[in-house]
């Protein structure tokens, strides 16, 4: 069964249509037939006398033995059930459909985006009462949890109120001037204190007040035999150090440390360190290797390694010369890393800076 909006054109696919000899054969050529106003598709609503289609749009073989036929606002008029039937004897079997017409306003809300109509119009068969104004129920509440409750009306609420204001002040967070017991004894949010209660505060024991973050937590580690306090006492009591009236006076020897053992009391440097930097020197010299430079133009401006470096290569390296270029190879002897252009007008030989290599 299919479900139809009331009063509203539909297009519905109807078949498969069968061939009556076969029963599997598809009718392709009914369109003329199903739209004929005796014969064709008949109608009947909530089991009443067949009727004629009221629609006059000519039936369409689409696909697969199916039709469109066309409803319009008429044949789907009448709510309940609509059944539609086609019946040729003589040229197939049978076919029928079943629609069931709803409301619009419950197709929508089915199969829509509106919302189904829940008015309530009764509370255990009695009608509720009218509201106000509309949209928002008019609530008289008599019971509480099942229980008969005393609410306090709208003028008692009020009452309530204006004592609480009194005391509060009307945002309900300032404490009212107006009222002696509890207004501060100068205008702000800040009361002032007595002096007696500005020592109960200073001479509250810190035990306790020990949260993380906090200032109490501080305080509490450095009062006296606190965590701090002693880590402070146990390094004032070294024997490296000398106090006097709790300040560090002197400090008389110090940790010996790599390649400062015997620290020099001036600006020099001791034997010790001497020979470390003479053995730092010594190797960087004898003992570290170091990459020729690379290919490329040498900088006028670079570390001392890369200038001694060219010296080494042009000294070492296989080179080659023609009129006018002087090539200088890479360690493999086959990549022209570098290129100085001569040149001799029989009066002045000129060669010209090192450049970059062939790429």
């Amino acid at each position: 069964m299919y479900f139809l909006r009331q009063s509203t054109s539909v297009t519905v696919q109807m078949g498969p249509f069968l061939d009556k000899t076969t029963g599997v054969d598809l009718e392709v050529g009914l369109g003329t037939a199903l739209d004929n106003a005796t014969t064709g598709l008949r109608l009947t609503k909530n089991g009443a006398a067949l009727v004629d289609r009221n629609d006059a749009t000519v039936p369409a073989y689409t696909a697969m033995g199916l039709y469109t036929v066309v409803l319009d606002a008429t044949d789907t008029g009448t709510l309940g059930t609509l059944k539609m039937i086609f019946e040729e004897a003589a040229t197939c079997l049978p076919v029928w459909m079943d629609f069931m017409v709803m409301p619009a306003n419950v197709w929508d809300s089915l199969f829509g985006a509106d919302l189904l109509d829940v008015n309530v119009t009764q509370w255990l068969g009695t009608a509720v009462i009218t509201p106000t104004l509309a949209g928002l129920p008019k609530v008289d509440i008599d019971r509480v949890n099942g229980a008969a409750e005393d609410i306090a009306t709208k003028t008692q609420q009020g009452t309530a109120q204006a004592d609480l204001n009194t005391i509060t002040g009307v945002d309900g967070v300032t404490l009212a001037t107006a009222q002696a017991l509890y207004a501060p004894s100068k205008a702000g949010d800040a009361m002032a204190l007595t002096a007696a209660a500005v020592d109960d505060i200073w001479d509250e024991p810190m035990v306790g007040h020990g949260t993380a973050d906090t200032s109490g937590l501080v305080m509490n580690e450095w009062q006296d035999g606190g965590r701090l306090d002693a880590i402070l006492d146990a390094r004032m009591a070294e024997a490296s150090i000398t106090t006097a009236g709790g300040a560090v006076s002197t400090v008389t020897t110090t940790t010996t440390a790599t390649n400062l053992t015997n620290a020099p009391t001036n600006g020099d440097l001791t034997a010790t360190m001497k020979a470390s930097v003479n053995t730092e020197v010594d190797n960087a010299l004898n003992v570290t290797t170091y990459a020729e430079p690379v290919k490329g133009t040498p900088l006028a401006t670079t570390t001392l390694v890369d200038k001694i470096g060219y010296l080494y290569k042009v000294l070492r390296n296989k080179k080659t010369s023609t009129a006018s270029l002087i090539n200088i190879y890479n360690d493999d002897t086959t990549t022209i890393d570098h290129q100085r252009a001569i040149s001799d007008d029989a009066t002045t030989y000129t060669e010209g800076e090192i450049a970059d290599g062939p790429p």
